[in-house]
Protein backbone atom coordinates (compact mmCIF):
# COMPACT_ATOMS: atom_id res chain seq x y z
CA UNK A 1 0.00 0.00 0.00
CA UNK A 2 2.87 2.02 0.77
CA UNK A 3 4.57 1.78 -2.90
CA UNK A 4 0.86 3.06 -4.39
CA UNK A 5 0.61 6.14 -1.92
CA UNK A 6 4.53 6.66 -3.22
CA UNK A 7 3.67 6.59 -6.96
CA UNK A 8 0.55 8.59 -6.29
CA UNK A 9 2.53 11.19 -4.58
CA UNK A 10 4.71 11.40 -7.19
CA UNK A 11 1.99 11.65 -9.72
CA UNK A 12 1.05 14.54 -7.35
CA UNK A 13 3.82 15.94 -7.22
CA UNK A 14 4.13 16.21 -11.15
CA UNK A 15 1.44 18.19 -10.82
CA UNK A 16 2.68 20.50 -8.42
CA UNK A 17 5.42 21.10 -10.69
CA UNK A 18 3.29 22.03 -13.39
CA UNK A 19 1.81 24.41 -11.41
CA UNK A 20 5.02 26.10 -9.89
CA UNK A 21 6.12 26.18 -13.68
CA UNK A 22 2.82 27.93 -14.32
CA UNK A 23 3.30 30.30 -11.30
CA UNK A 24 6.77 31.19 -12.33
CA UNK A 25 5.24 31.75 -16.35
CA UNK A 26 2.84 34.07 -14.17
CA UNK A 27 6.04 36.11 -12.57
CA UNK A 28 7.81 36.26 -15.54
CA UNK A 29 4.93 37.35 -17.57
CA UNK A 30 4.51 40.42 -14.88
CA UNK A 31 1.45 39.18 -13.16
CA UNK A 32 2.70 38.52 -9.96
CA UNK A 33 5.33 39.96 -7.57
CA UNK A 34 8.40 38.44 -6.68
CA UNK A 35 7.75 38.06 -2.48
CA UNK A 36 4.25 36.34 -3.19
CA UNK A 37 5.84 33.95 -5.72
CA UNK A 38 8.82 33.27 -3.59
CA UNK A 39 6.24 32.55 -0.83
CA UNK A 40 4.10 30.54 -2.21
CA UNK A 41 7.39 28.44 -4.19
CA UNK A 42 8.86 28.01 -0.97
CA UNK A 43 5.62 27.17 0.84
CA UNK A 44 4.66 24.94 -1.82
CA UNK A 45 8.13 22.57 -1.82
CA UNK A 46 8.40 22.80 1.94
CA UNK A 47 4.47 21.11 2.02
CA UNK A 48 5.65 18.58 -1.25
CA UNK A 49 8.85 17.10 1.04
CA UNK A 50 6.37 17.12 4.05
CA UNK A 51 4.21 14.57 3.05
CA UNK A 52 6.95 12.79 1.20
CA UNK A 53 8.85 12.21 4.74
CA UNK A 54 5.69 11.22 6.38
CA UNK A 55 4.84 8.90 3.57
CA UNK A 56 8.40 7.64 3.63
CA UNK A 57 8.83 7.48 7.17
CA UNK A 58 5.22 5.67 7.30
CA UNK A 59 4.12 8.00 10.16
CA UNK A 60 0.49 8.30 7.35
CA UNK A 61 -0.06 4.40 8.20
CA UNK A 62 -1.14 6.45 11.98
CA UNK A 63 -3.90 8.56 10.04
CA UNK A 64 -7.66 7.80 9.41
CA UNK A 65 -6.57 8.78 5.88
CA UNK A 66 -2.98 7.55 5.39
CA UNK A 67 -3.33 7.97 1.68
CA UNK A 68 -3.24 12.05 2.65
CA UNK A 69 -5.39 12.81 -0.06
CA UNK A 70 -7.43 15.37 1.99
CA UNK A 71 -4.58 16.98 2.92
CA UNK A 72 -2.80 16.59 -0.53
CA UNK A 73 -5.16 18.64 -2.19
CA UNK A 74 -6.89 21.15 0.55
CA UNK A 75 -3.11 22.62 1.59
CA UNK A 76 -2.41 23.48 -2.01
CA UNK A 77 -5.67 24.87 -2.53
CA UNK A 78 -5.24 27.57 0.22
CA UNK A 79 -1.99 28.00 -1.56
CA UNK A 80 -3.72 28.70 -4.79
CA UNK A 81 -6.27 31.06 -3.36
CA UNK A 82 -2.68 32.44 -1.72
CA UNK A 83 -1.33 33.16 -4.96
CA UNK A 84 -4.80 34.04 -6.69
CA UNK A 85 -4.76 37.11 -4.62
CA UNK A 86 -1.68 38.37 -5.72
CA UNK A 87 -1.98 37.47 -9.44
CA UNK A 88 -4.62 40.69 -10.33
CA UNK A 89 -5.40 39.99 -14.05
CA UNK A 90 -4.38 36.12 -14.05
CA UNK A 91 -6.38 35.25 -11.23
CA UNK A 92 -9.15 33.42 -12.91
CA UNK A 93 -6.71 31.13 -14.94
CA UNK A 94 -5.63 29.40 -11.41
CA UNK A 95 -8.95 28.78 -11.22
CA UNK A 96 -9.16 25.96 -14.22
CA UNK A 97 -5.59 24.76 -12.00
CA UNK A 98 -8.24 24.28 -8.91
CA UNK A 99 -10.08 22.07 -10.78
CA UNK A 100 -7.12 19.66 -12.35
CA UNK A 101 -5.64 19.35 -8.88
CA UNK A 102 -9.54 18.41 -7.67
CA UNK A 103 -9.66 15.01 -9.62
CA UNK A 104 -6.20 13.63 -7.75
CA UNK A 105 -9.36 13.02 -4.98
CA UNK A 106 -10.53 10.27 -7.70
CA UNK A 107 -8.06 7.59 -5.92
CA UNK A 108 -10.27 7.97 -2.55
CA UNK A 109 -13.29 10.32 -1.88
CA UNK A 110 -16.66 9.63 -2.44
CA UNK A 111 -19.40 11.93 -3.65
CA UNK A 112 -19.91 13.25 -0.38
CA UNK A 113 -16.03 14.13 0.45
CA UNK A 114 -15.92 15.56 -2.76
CA UNK A 115 -18.86 17.96 -2.08
CA UNK A 116 -17.35 18.56 1.49
CA UNK A 117 -14.36 19.71 -0.06
CA UNK A 118 -15.66 21.78 -2.71
CA UNK A 119 -17.55 23.72 -0.22
CA UNK A 120 -14.02 24.21 1.42
CA UNK A 121 -12.52 25.44 -1.40
CA UNK A 122 -15.53 27.58 -2.59
CA UNK A 123 -15.98 29.03 0.86
CA UNK A 124 -11.82 30.08 0.65
CA UNK A 125 -12.77 31.35 -2.54
CA UNK A 126 -15.45 33.74 -1.29
CA UNK A 127 -13.27 34.24 1.40
CA UNK A 128 -10.22 35.65 -1.10
CA UNK A 129 -13.04 37.56 -3.01
CA UNK A 130 -13.69 39.32 0.42
CA UNK A 131 -9.71 39.89 1.08
CA UNK A 132 -9.40 41.63 -2.36
CA UNK A 133 -12.09 43.70 -1.90
CA UNK A 134 -10.74 45.19 1.34
CA UNK A 135 -6.89 44.75 0.60
CA UNK A 136 -6.20 44.56 -3.03
CA UNK A 137 -4.14 47.02 -4.59
CA UNK A 138 -5.90 46.18 -7.09
CA UNK A 139 -9.51 47.72 -8.34
CA UNK A 140 -11.92 44.55 -8.69
CA UNK A 141 -14.79 44.13 -10.46
CA UNK A 142 -17.11 42.50 -7.77
CA UNK A 143 -19.95 41.63 -10.48
CA UNK A 144 -17.29 39.24 -12.58
CA UNK A 145 -15.85 38.07 -9.66
CA UNK A 146 -19.29 36.92 -8.24
CA UNK A 147 -19.92 35.41 -11.65
CA UNK A 148 -16.07 33.25 -11.58
CA UNK A 149 -17.09 32.61 -8.06
CA UNK A 150 -20.75 31.03 -9.46
CA UNK A 151 -19.26 29.36 -12.26
CA UNK A 152 -16.37 27.84 -10.40
CA UNK A 153 -19.15 26.48 -8.45
CA UNK A 154 -21.19 24.82 -10.97
CA UNK A 155 -18.15 23.97 -12.31
CA UNK A 156 -16.96 21.90 -9.00
CA UNK A 157 -20.44 20.74 -8.11
CA UNK A 158 -20.19 18.84 -11.47
CA UNK A 159 -16.92 17.22 -10.97
CA UNK A 160 -17.53 16.28 -7.56
CA UNK A 161 -21.10 14.08 -9.23
CA UNK A 162 -19.01 12.74 -12.26
CA UNK A 163 -15.89 12.03 -10.08
CA UNK A 164 -17.69 10.37 -6.98
CA UNK A 165 -19.37 7.97 -9.49
CA UNK A 166 -15.57 7.26 -11.21
CA UNK A 167 -14.33 6.75 -7.74
CA UNK A 168 -17.28 4.57 -7.04
CA UNK A 169 -16.14 2.25 -9.92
Amino acid sequence: KQEIRLKRFFIGTAAHVMNIVFVLLCGYLGYLATRPLVIYLALDVTFALTVYFIIRTGMNKGFKDPSLTLMQIAVPAVLGLYIMFYAGDARSTFLLLGVIMFAFGMFRFKMKEFIYLAIFILLGYAFLIELLIHYSDNVINLKFEILQWLAFAVTLMQFSFLAGIIGNL
